[in-house]
């Protein structure tokens, strides 16, 4: 396994393990790095963040399906919704998904309306 930053507009956001590197990740195996680190590209070099990182707000696309219970995720990838439909197309092609962006908040409230997720899961989902 790799060790990988995952890096947003030069801040390393979440530090994951993966077979292989993915858009957007820095294999930082033997280094010390941390969530909130800055990152040069040119030099390869990460220094460190604030005193005080940031919260860590965007996480793996692999992270935030693993927030769903196997039932809700049978339950949207079952459904013929076109809306649905379009959501798990859009979590599956993407390698980071935000949790402060309003479309993520929509998504999941998508599936509340739509009966797959429970509203009580809400703030689960989005913590």
């Amino acid at each position: 396994m790799i060790r990988a930053a995952i890096i947003v507009a030069g801040r390393v956001v979440n530090i994951v393990a993966e077979a292989k590197l993915r858009p957007g990740q820095v294999d930082i195996t033997g280094r010390t790095v941390n969530p909130g680190d800055y990152y040069d590209e040119a030099t390869d070099t990460f220094s460190p963040g604030p005193a005080d990182p940031l919260p860590v707000r965007e996480i793996t696309a692999q992270a935030f399906r693993s927030r769903f219970t196997d039932a809700e995720l049978a339950a949207i990838v079952s459904s013929n919704d076109a809306a649905v439909k379009v959501l798990v197309l859009k979590i599956a092609t993407r390698t980071t998904v935000d949790l402060a962006d309003p479309q993520t908040a929509e998504g999941v409230d998508l599936l509340i309306a739509k009966g797959l997720v429970q509203a009580g899961r809400r703030a689960a989902l989005l913590a």
